[in-house]
Parts: C-alpha cells; structure tokens; sequence
C-alpha cells in the first residue's frame, strides 16, 4: 500500500502516521463526503491469521459504539492478505506520550471520560489497555482508540496492564480493560508505575508515591485495581468528585512526539498543534523548521549546564550530547520542541522549567514589534512629561512629583515590554536556526530511520534518569554509559551512511545481470572476460557492503534491547528502591556497556579497513561500469 491508493472503494490513501507495533497507520480521506479519516492496517506478513483475527473481531466490537469517549470503527474489512479498519482521525500524540506527575484534578478528568468509554468497548481492548490505547481528538481531549495490535514482543512493564483475570483465561471484558485504565491513571499522576506482584499484593497508594493527592484518588485506584472485575467500575463517582474540567492535553505531551496533522472539515491538512524537533532520522517539513513559537534553553544557559542537566536536556529534546556541543560552539539554543501559537509556548516553557529545574524559556515569530512598544510608551508619556515640566516650573513639587513618578513607571513599563519582544524574537531567531541544525545533525545520526529507535530509547532513558532518586555515583555510572552508547550510534550511522552512499552510486541489479550473461557465454573474447572479472569483483564487493549494512542494524537492535533493559529497571525504582533493583540495574548497566566495548568486527571475517576499501571499490565501479 502506497499514498495514492483507494481501499474498500471509498477511502484514499493520503500519507503515513506514526504507528505502534505491527499495525500501520495512514492519513486518509472519504472520497464520497471529502472527510478525514485514519486507517489501520495489519498486513500478513506482520502477524499470523490469529492475530489478523483478534484485529478484525476487536474493531467489529467497535462498530456503531456512540460513547463519546470511544472513537467508533467506521468499517473493517479484509484488503488481500491484510485487515483494514477505517476510523476518525486523532492526533498522533496519546496518552503514552504524556509523562507524569501530572494535576491529579486533570488526571481524574481521563478517568472520569475513559470509564464509561472502556465499559462500552467492552473486549476491544484485549484486556491490556495500554497508554497508546488512548489517544487525542482534534481539541486535544482523551479518547479510547484501541489498535488491538499484536504484541510482537514482550516488554517489561507491559504486563502491568493486564487484568489478573486475563492470566487466569477469562475472556477480555471492558472491566479487565479498566485495569490496566488504573495502571494508566496511576503513572500519570505519580510519574511511576504501580508495583505490580505475583502474590497479588496491591500497589501503595498513590500518595504514598507523590505527596498531597487527595484519598479520593487513592480509593479510585484501589478500585480500579481491584481483583474484584465488578468493584473497578465504581472509581468513577470518587473521579468525578475531584475531577477539573478536561482541558487540551496536546501541550502536555512529550517532545519526541509529533502532535501532526488532523484533517478537518474539507479535508485540507492544518499544522500540528504541537511540532517538536523529532527523533533522529525523521523527516522534518518546513513548517517544523519555522514555527511561530519555540521552548528552548538559550545559548547563554546552554553553556552553564552541569552534567546531570545537560543528559536531561538531551533526552527532552531528542538530540544527542554531541549535538548539544556543536550547538555551544555555535552559540546556539537548544530547541526543546516547538509550537503553533505563542500561549502554547509560554504553557510548556513554564511547565518544563517548573517540572525539571531547566532554564527553559520561550521565544515566538509572533506578536507585536519592539518599535510598536516603544512608539506607544513615548505617546503615553508625553502628557505626564508635559504635566511634570509645566507644574514644575510654576513651583507646584507637590503635583509634579507624582507625575514625574508616573513618567517613570510609563517609561520602566513600556521599556521591559519592548525588551521583551524584543528578547523574544531574538531567541526564536537563534532557535530557527539551532533547530536546523539540530535536524541535519539527526538525520545524520538516524542513517535514514536505521538508527532512529535506539537514539529514540536512548532519549527516553535520559528523560527517566532525570527523574530517578538514584545515588549519584549511580547516576553517573549510567550517564558515563549511556555517553558510550551514543558514541557506539554515532559510529555506526558513519558506516550506515558510507554503505548507503555506495550503494546508491552503483545499480547492482544491472552489475549482477550483466556478470551472470558474461559467466554464462561461451568463447569470451579478452576484453569481456576482463570484464567478467572486474564486475565479479565490484559484485563481491557490492555483497559485502550489504552484509556491512546489516550488520549495524543487528547491533542497532542489540543496543535497543540493551537500553530497553535499562529503561525496565529504571521503572522499578519508585517501586522498590532497594538493594535488590539497585544491583539489577547496575548489574544491567554492565551488560549494556559490553554492548560498546565488545562491538563485532564487520561480518565475513573482514576488518572495518577492508570493508571501508570495499565500499571505495564499489563507488568506482560506478564511474568505471556503465550499463
């Protein structure tokens, strides 16, 4: 499937959007109303016919729902080997990329929508909601949007939001989904995942976790995490007690995720309402490179960070410690994540700067100019100049000094409002451009997507570390690690970037054909027998190079899943931050660290030299081979 194509006879393809698991998802359009609709697909070759079936029975189950907090299937249906469910669209941030603490009052506002939506959907959340499960409409509200996705991989953690029930074989139901809509609840407003144990034991409260949330909560999620299916539905009285009303959720939501484009009305693409800098190797449009508001850390403070808040920085931001030192010795901010609107900016400024000790500011495109301040401030100065100036040279001190006063606080006043657009528009200036850079540098490092799930883990990690109660040699320890890792990354999108550059040079399909009917010819003349040669070389050479490029995706994938391990374990702290986690993660933090220092050679027994020469031969086979 492609942009461009019609599925079910009605629905047109428009472009892809970020997907979880196996399911793909697409922007698409109505053809018959000019609707925006998102489309998911399960392909065959992503999970086998029982898991194409769940997918297919769980979006049935959500035909026809009129819950307003569940978003309705409009139609599923087999496309060839694939399942094709059609649905309104969302925004592509959801409760996943929400991070906590957040106000428990906003918090109980989720679970006071998400209750009786989970009950409605009834088993089309498989049992497990997940955070991923929820996501945004277009004013940023929470909605259940299940994906019913197969799980490809068991994730540490994961398995807290499965009803207990569920490993006992009963059948999913809405009350096992609020289970794990507890789990959701509990991680938000703590900013940790409840304690989960084999013995059944419940989790502490959340106010144990975080303090001055109100017993009204912690009963809510006592129930909602309750053994007892039939007990959860009544958190949601104790929800609606302390709920506050539901506000937009958008600007909440973690940098690395890209609140893109819903479609509305005709049908026409509006910007995100939120467009952060991206993971590396995403594909950024121009819109994210000229937003009308920025979050970032000037330059100025940028230089003075310490070691713990620079990791920090990196991870809310997405870009590597590397990129921050180019960005310094350019003296350029550091772009956090950018924004539509100047109040959005301001919002998420103060937010982050409140939430992490950074010296987050603001700078926005918008609004008025200094000169209009200042023009207003000398237009609404001049009377109480004048008063001051006529009262005094007749003597009257008593009535020109409260004017003089008065011109002092116009002048103070209209001074700092200039200074400040003015301060504001020169970090959004600065910041356009360190955000440009900051993009070619992640590009650079993702080697076009290769890479991009480990930098995307290894910023996670950063963020996580920030808010762990780590002892600091710890601390540092997994800061030192997680910097070699880095290094390891950079090092292996050097050698993605020289395999792809190679490759592209060369059409190894026409090398390939062209070798083969010289191989196969009888009674070759000298020329095309060297020729014969010489392409057999460039072939070998060529195959070499592929095997190269596999290789640094195999140990991609081996520091994604070291990085996963440590994420896992990091998890447990506010749980148990014994002796016992401490060990596993330190022990866990080793293992990872091998990862860089006994990194294989480049596959076929031949050193990183050869396959470097390699590559070289192949780029002047292209020069040399035409045809």
């Amino acid at each position: 499937m492609q942009a461009g194509d019609q599925l079910g006879g009605r629905w047109r393809l428009l472009q892809t959007a970020p997907s979880r698991d196996a399911v793909e998802r697409w922007r698409a359009v109505d053809e018959t109303t000019a609707e925006p609709v998102e489309v998911l697909v399960l392909r065959a070759s992503r999970a086998d016919a029982e898991a194409r079936r769940a997918f297919l029975e769980a979006h049935r189950g959500l035909i026809g729902v009129v819950e307003p907090g569940v978003l309705p299937t409009l139609q599923v249906h087999r496309e060839g080997d694939a399942v094709v469910a059609v649905r309104p669209p969302t925004e592509d941030a959801s409760l996943a990329d929400l991070r906590g603490p957040m106000d428990v009052g906003a918090v109980a506002a989720v679970g006071a929508v998400l209750i009786p939506a989970v009950i409605a959907a009834g088993p089309a959340t498989r049992g497990a909601l997940l955070a991923s499960d929820v996501g945004l409409d277009a004013r940023g509200q929470p909605v259940l949007a299940p994906h019913a996705a197969p799980l490809t991989r068991v994730v540490r953690g994961t398995t807290r939001a499965v009803a207990p029930e569920a490993f006992e074989g009963a059948s999913p139901d809405g009350a096992a989904g609020l289970y794990g809509l507890g789990v959701l609840l509990y991680r938000l407003a703590t900013g940790r995942e409840p304690l989960t144990s084999a013995t059944g034991a419940a989790p502490p409260p959340p106010s144990v976790v975080r303090h001055g949330i109100p017993p009204a909560f912690d009963e809510a999620i006592e129930r909602l995490l309750s053994r007892d299916p039939s007990a959860r539905a009544a958190a949601l009285p104790l929800l609606q007690e302390i709920a506050s009303p539901v506000a937009d959720l958008r600007p909440l939501a973690r940098p690395r995720a890209v609140t893109g484009q819903v479609l509305v009305g005709t049908g026409a693409a509006h910007r995100g309402q939120a467009s952060p800098l991206g993971r590396p190797g995403a594909r950024g449009h121009r819109e994210d490179l000229d937003p009308v508001g920025l979050v970032l850390i000037s330059a100025g403070d940028l230089a003075g960070l310490d070691p713990d808040l620079l990791s920090l920085a990196a991870g809310l931001a997405g870009v590597s410690l590397a990129t921050i030192e180019a960005l310094r010795a350019a003296s350029l901010p550091l772009v956090i994540e950018a924004s539509p609107s100047r109040s959005a900016a301001r919002l998420r400024a103060r937010q982050l700067a409140d939430q992490t000790g950074l010296p987050v500011v603001h700078g926005v495109e918008a609004g008025l100019p200094p000169s209009v301040y200042l023009a207003t401030t000398i237009a609404v100065a001049l009377l109480p100049l004048l008063g001051t100036v006529i009262t005094g040279s007749f003597g009257l001190l008593i009535v020109a000094a409260p004017l003089f006063v008065l011109l002092l606080t116009i002048i103070a006043i209209g001074g700092g409002l200039a200074y400040g657009a003015s301060r504001r528009r020169q970090l959004h200036a600065a910041g356009v451009e360190g955000l440009a850079r900051a993009h070619t540098e992640l590009t650079a490092q993702g080697a076009d997507g290769l890479l991009a799930p480990a930098w995307a883990r290894l910023a996670e990690i950063r963020v996580q570390l920030g808010g762990a109660d780590l002892p600091p040699a710890a601390a540092s320890d997994l800061r030192g690690i997680l910097k070699g890792l880095e290094a390891r990354l950079t090092a292996l999108a050097r050698r993605a970037r020289s395999a792809d550059d190679a490759l592209r040079q060369v059409d190894g399909t026409a090398l390939s054909t062209r070798l083969k009917a010289l191989s196969s010819k009888a009674g070759l003349s000298a020329t095309e027998a060297a020729e014969r040669d010489r392409l057999a070389r460039t072939v070998a050479d060529l195959d070499a190079v592929k095997l190269r490029r596999r290789s640094v995706a195999e140990e991609s994938t081996r520091i994604h899943d070291a990085l996963a391990e440590i994420a896992a374990v990091l998890g447990q702290l506010g749980e148990d931050p014994g002796e016992t986690i401490l060990s596993r993660l330190s022990h866990t933090v080793r293992a990872a660290e091998a990862v860089t220092t006994d990194a294989p050679a480049d596959p076929g027994g031949h050193p990183r030299a050869d396959a470097a020469r390699r590559a070289d031969a192949a780029r002047r086979a292209a020069r040399q081979v035409e045809g």
